[in-house]
């Protein structure tokens, strides 16, 4: 019988990384951490802070919290039907700019659905063929900004390029910075990665070994890295796959605006989709 390979057995987290980041996801949703342990769905409001009009939605499971703004902050009160709305979109494929009416309040997507990923030292996976690149450690801003001009500045905010970082690490090829990770600042036990690699030097292991040195670096710090990956974005699913990320749940972000007079007028009992 061939023996098999690491790509055809379920990688899982420890259980000890599993309840670091349940316990992280709580701080954030502003829950109890039991809330995110059981088969159900809740909604919950955060402590107050100013100016903050923002709505997380996490999904694992069967379970879910849609987590609000204070009451202090905003005056929301969602039935059942329109919590599970919510969680529901989350569970979709929706995209950025979609919004949802409830109540007199739209909710705009300000990111798409994504998988959350997160990796333990048992499921990080070191590179066994290293693409081959000069490595450096926390680079000055001026060979940072050799990067920030080869992407758009889309591409520059989604990878992490106009972060305070605490730490980075970026590939060399001739001299030129052409791929950098970098990590957030943490929340509890929980670090999240983000990779930005030049147009013309993708597809050349570049991304992955920036990847997994910042990774190493963060499991080292005690800390768990994890990943928000789009559900369509097929090359990030495989680069952290490639380096040890696990699934673990989907998570979603969306903003609350005003509703305008006529959409507020014509709008029906139920949520509207656009």
């Amino acid at each position: 019988m061939p023996e098999l390979s690491i790509d055809s057995v379920p990688v899982l987290l420890t259980k000890r990384a599993v309840a670091d980041a349940l316990r992280s996801w709580a701080i954030t949703l502003g829950c109890p951490v039991s809330y995110l342990e059981q088969a159900r769905v809740v909604s919950v409001q955060r402590d107050f802070v100013e100016g903050e009009c923002e709505v997380r939605i996490f999904t694992r499971g069967e379970s879910a919290v849609v987590s609000m703004p204070s009451a202090a902050a905003r005056d929301l009160a969602l039935g059942n039907d329109e919590i599970n709305a919510l969680v529901e979109l989350a569970r979709s494929d929706a995209a950025p700019g979609t919004f949802v009416t409830l109540r007199g309040t739209t909710f705009v997507i300000d990111d798409e659905p994504v998988s959350v990923s997160v990796l333990d030292h048992d499921t990080f996976r070191a590179a066994t063929n290293p693409a081959r690149a000069a490595m450096v450690f926390d680079p000055r801003l001026d060979v940072v900004d050799m990067l920030r001009h080869e992407v758009s500045a889309a591409e520059w905010e989604k990878g992490g390029g106009l972060l305070l970082s605490p730490h980075r690490v970026g590939a060399l090829a001739g001299g030129v910075l052409v791929a950098l990770a970098t990590v957030s600042a943490a929340d509890g036990h929980l670090a999240r990665i983000r990779v930005i690699v030049a147009p013309n030097f993708r597809r050349r292991g570049l991304g992955r070994l920036v990847l997994q040195a910042l990774a190493k670096h963060v499991l080292s710090e005690g800390l768990l890295p994890f990943a928000r990956i789009g559900a369509n974005d097929i090359a990030a699913r495989a680069l952290a796959g490639a380096t040890g990320f696990v699934y673990f749940a989907r998570a979603l972000t969306m903003r609350i605006t005003a509703v305008p007079h006529h959409q507020a007028a014509h709008g029906g009992a139920g949520p509207v989709f656009a």
